[in-house]
């Protein structure tokens, strides 16, 4: 298997665990052939250098130290390793873009070298949804946005993490007219660029089995506008109110542009509510530990170009409370799952509702234990060999 290059500049900058940092991260420490991935980083005025291999264990936690290291610690260190003088890239390897970004001189520096190229720069597409729907993540103007946008339109090789954004690219982006019947419509998909579905497996989450003493539901994404926690802290209100004895824990940090919005206000005003917990920025194993005391998880975004938390608690065996359009479970039987086709407070709460008689719960455990997600070795391998493999 030939050698890699992976851009890994926007988790360099912020190494936080959560989004599509996760995902790097999770390819990274997965990828198949060790030694044959390399990093790389842009570097204003100078395009695309190389980073020291020593930068690697720090992105993918080898190290107690890495693991251990909240976000900032972790920049420091990476950053005293980095140097702007470093060498440029070499000339042959092909090189995996799979973070989104917005900067419009390493959008330059790349499509120059498809300009020499076409075939060598790959990028992995996490989803669209600054550019066809801003204003759920708070943004005003796409305009510097559109960089990206177009490099990817023109850009011949694309990977995609699920079906949904992929069929969003075609008809949005690309404005290809899919032709009628499943079979010519799958083909002309495949020709946009393969689906790689992200792995389930990130946080190390033992087999979990059901306790009637498990009275925690969990929900996990970060407070971007889009996981629609007011709706969840509303439900709860709502289940407490009625008498219920359950327990909320979000996880997720808010992001800054959202920091007045209707679900970090929610988060705020139940601070102090001893049923409630907010954490942010928790490691692999802290979640993995949170993922072991919850009865379900919920997960209510109103749009996603994947969405892990439900399908990682799920191969565990950890039932799920999500939005029926999320696209990690659309290839999923829906055993163990209650699929709101509207992420309403209301609707969350007839779902927790379910699940609180220990009968109900006891079924859809056992539904949930019949689902095997993909993991992130597989998922690694098959954008391994994509970038592997011929690019005509």
């Amino acid at each position: 298997m030939s050698a890699v290059l992976v851009d890994v500049s926007e988790l360099l900058a912020a190494p936080v665990r959560t989004g599509i940092q996760r995902v790097v991260r999770s390819l990274l420490r997965h990828w198949p052939a060790a030694g044959q991935v390399r990093l790389c980083r842009f570097v204003p005025g100078r395009g695309l250098v190389e980073v020291p291999d020593a930068v690697l264990p720090w992105l993918t936690d080898a190290t107690e130290a890495a693991r251990l290291a909240a976000p900032d610690t972790l920049a420091q260190a990476i950053g005293a390793l980095l140097d702007d003088a470093a060498p440029s890239i070499p000339p042959e390897p092909p090189i995996l873009v799979p973070e989104l970004f917005f900067d419009a001189a390493r959008c330059a520096a790349h499509r120059a070298l498809l300009a020499v190229d076409p075939g060598r720069v790959r990028f992995l597409l996490h989803d669209l949804i600054p550019w066809l729907h801003p204003e759920l993540i708070g943004v005003r103007g796409v305009a510097h946005l559109m960089p990206y946008l177009t490099l990817l339109r023109d850009a011949r090789m694309v990977a995609f993490t699920s079906q949904a954004v992929r069929h969003e690219f075609a008809t949005r982006i690309r404005r290809i007219g899919l032709p009628e019947g499943d079979a010519r419509q799958a083909a002309a998909l495949a020709r946009v660029g393969p689906v790689v579905p992200l792995g389930a497996d990130g946080p190390p989450i033992p087999r979990q089995k059901f306790s009637a003493a498990r009275r925690t539901y969990l929900c996990v994404g970060s407070v971007d506008g889009r996981k629609n926690q007011a709706a969840v802290v509303a439900a709860f209100r709502q289940l407490w109110q009625a008498g219920s004895d359950a327990r909320l824990i979000v996880v997720g940090r808010v992001f800054a542009q959202m920091e007045d919005g209707a679900d970090a206000r929610a988060l705020r005003d139940l601070a102090s509510d001893p049923r409630f917990t907010h954490l942010v920025d928790i490691d692999d194993t802290a979640l993995a530990a949170l993922y072991g005391q919850a009865r379900a998880t919920i997960f209510a975004s109103h749009r996603e170009g994947h969405g892990l938390p439900p399908i990682e608690g799920l191969r565990a065996g950890v039932p799920a409370i999500v939005t029926a359009a999320t696209p990690s479970i659309a290839d999923l039987p829906p055993a163990g799952q209650i699929r709101l086709e509207q992420p309403t407070a209301a609707a969350i709460a007839a779902a927790v509702t379910l699940l609180e008689t220990d009968d109900g719960a006891a079924r859809l455990w056992a539904a949930a234990a019949t689902q095997t997600p993909p993991d992130w070795s597989s998922t690694a391998a098959a954008l391994a060999n994509w970038m592997s493999g011929d690019a005509r």
